[in-house]
């Protein structure tokens, strides 16, 4: 099998979501000035995304079940790019969280469709390979972030930005389409046991899965969070001069970069539980210490270690979901894949609201609080899978 037929297009869907997220993340402020919003509407505008992936899930999921990942692919990555266009000329509250529930909608497709794809991907060539698509995503992101703010710089207008944005990613969507759904791409389905009859019912999903989808979410929402609010904790709280607090952020996007980078190998070597409970564990208590620290050494070593452990959580639990023996594969990715969406949209909101209640410094350790929660709910996972194991030896042994 050509591996570069089938996983480098993916790796670009990853990239080009990620370019997305990144320039829309960047021109957010110029959003909430153009629908002359104030802090609080924008706050309700932007609940309008991880609405939109709740209420998208049922059918993103059916759809990868009925059709495959690849031809859902083939279609998300042409939609997700137009579903922006909306959103830079949306005046107003009342035109706004409609573009924002469409673009949100186009994005759950794409983000399941793609996460599919790359389980498929990793089931037939029987290795580990999450954490490599995770990391294409964060260097779009960081590219995406760079290039929104190079476009805020030529004082490009955000109808015109986005538009460009739409038009440029439009067109590599294009050249990507026609390598989904081809014959190679069926072969990877049937190997890796993807296509399965829809109609699953409610009692088919597991609790395992169900856990997986918490442990995804708290683990985004803490990812989500320390994105949106390093450079601000840097700054606000220990008085660190705006340029250098922004090196917060690239420190801690950098260091989730790299760690994706080397997590197949972690994950080959160590299993991706172990790999999930290490990575928590690092940083929940590195951030912890930097907080702690109140020194501003000791917050940036806490950023990049919070990065460094963060990074292969999340995809490592889409590849549990999407290998596990219970449930359906499909369906099981999809719930991992919107709640992690979900706790990324909502984690810095969450911290918004702790900091405004109780001060920045209390606000940044509940990301640290949320990978613990992480670290002891992946060892749960992994004694109730011992657990299980060891019943069913005993029940053999004793028929």
């Amino acid at each position: 099998m050509a591996c570069g037929r089938v996983r480098l297009p993916v790796l670009a869907c990853f990239v080009l979501l990620g370019v997305e997220m990144g320039i829309w993340g960047s021109r957010i402020p110029e959003v909430r000035h153009q629908a002359d919003l104030n802090y609080g509407t924008l706050g309700l505008a932007l609940f309008a995304l991880p609405l939109a992936t709740v209420l998208s899930l049922p059918w993103a999921s059916h759809a990868v079940e009925r059709y495959g990942s690849g031809s859902v692919l083939r279609a998300a990555v042409l939609a997700a790019p137009v579903a922006l266009v909306p959103v830079g000329f949306a005046r107003g509250l009342a035109e706004l969280i409609p573009a924002l529930l469409l673009f949100g909608s186009a994005l759950c497709l794409l983000n399941i469709s793609m996460n599919a794809r790359a389980v498929a991907i990793e089931k037939a060539y029987a290795r580990p390979l999450m954490s490599s698509f995770h990391a294409a995503y964060s260097i779009g992101a960081i590219a995406g972030a760079g290039t929104g703010g190079l476009l805020t710089q030529l004082h490009l207008s955000l109808t015109v930005s986005l538009t460009g944005t739409s038009v440029f990613l439009f067109g590599a969507g294009v050249s990507l389409a026609w390598l989904f759904g081809d014959e190679l791409g069926d072969k990877l389905s049937t190997l890796a046991g993807e296509r399965v009859a829809p109609g699953i019912r409610r009692r088919d999903l597991h609790w395992a899965v169900m856990v997986l989808g918490v442990l995804a979410m708290f683990g985004a929402a803490a990812e989500g969070a320390m994105t949106d609010w390093s450079a601000v904790y840097l700054h606000d709280a220990l008085a660190v001069p705006a340029g250098l607090a922004a090196w917060g952020l690239t420190c801690f996007s950098a260091a989730v970069a790299a760690g994706r980078l080397v997590g197949d190998r972690l994950a080959d070597r160590w299993g991706p539980l172990r790999l999930i409970r290490v990575g928590a564990v690092v940083a929940g208590t590195g951030l912890a210490a930097g907080v702690l620290s109140h020194t501003v050494a000791g917050a940036y070593a806490g950023l990049i270690l919070m990065g460094l452990g963060v990074s292969c959580v999340v995809p490592q639990i889409m590849s549990i979901a999407g290998h596990a023996q219970v449930g359906n594969p499909s369906r099981n990715i999809a719930i991992v894949t919107g709640l992690s969406t979900v706790g990324s949209l909502v984690g810095p909101v969450a911290i918004g609201a702790v900091a405004a209640a109780d001060g920045l410094s209390v606000a940044v350790t509940v990301p640290a609080v949320l990978m613990l929660a992480v670290a002891g709910g992946a060892a749960f996972i992994g004694l109730a899978k011992s657990s299980g194991r060891a019943n069913r030896s005993a029940q053999r042994s004793s028929s």
